[in-house]
């Protein structure tokens, strides 16, 4: 493609409209309109996009589409906020934890029933199907695929005397895989002392 303003006159073409909000690039298309030869494109070009965004002020906002009921085995298209995050993850090659929440981080002291709290967890993503949701994608365009409901495991790792705010730290940097199956939610425990612990919970 041999210029910046032929791919937004392809884009234009194909009703897919680009807007800058918080300095990060961010789309809105009918669905399978956005290729995987148009998001390496936008990949390749993505700075001159952003200058070019940044100089127009006429960027209208997304519409919003009513919710409707999804049938039983549907094919689900992405949501704008999804079909966002997954641009984002496919122009950083899904190597970025900027999508990452602030972690929820917890002081537990006293004895604690790691199973009751599993058990906790695993009802939680039984009741709600966005807690076990990935993305994938065909010729038609990006999709949501929902995962059979399963029992949450937590890992506990033993920091009796060591840097349990570095783990903390580390396990809030660590990127999701949006497309890997994998939950968009984790869940660590740290032993600190005896009857005591850190509880992390990491969401994209």
């Amino acid at each position: 493609m041999s210029s910046t303003a032929t791919l937004l006159a392809m884009l234009k073409q194909r009703d897919i409209r680009l807007s800058l909000v918080e300095d990060q690039l961010q789309y809105d298309a009918p669905d399978g309109a956005m290729s995987e030869s148009l998001i390496e494109e936008v990949r390749k070009r993505k700075s001159e996009l952003i200058e070019h965004l940044s100089g127009n002020i006429d960027q209208a906002p997304f519409s919003q589409s009513p919710l409707v009921c999804r049938a039983s085995g549907a094919t689900v298209p992405l949501s704008s906020d999804q079909r966002r995050l997954w641009f984002l993850d496919l122009l950083e090659r899904g190597n970025s934890y900027a999508y990452n929440m602030p972690p929820v981080v917890l002081k537990l002291t006293g004895v604690l029933d790691t199973k009751a709290l599993e058990n906790a967890f695993s009802e939680m993503v039984r009741r709600h199907e966005v807690l076990r949701t990935s993305f994938d994608s065909d010729d038609t365009g990006p999709f949501q695929v929902v995962h059979p409901h399963y029992q949450v495991r937590i890992p506990i790792e033993d920091t009796v005397g060591k840097d349990y705010e570095t783990k903390v730290h580390d396990e809030a940097s660590y990127p999701f895989s949006l497309a890997s199956g994998e939950p968009l939610f984790r869940v660590r425990l740290f032993r600190v002392d005896v009857e005591e612990y850190v509880f992390c919970l990491t969401i994209h």
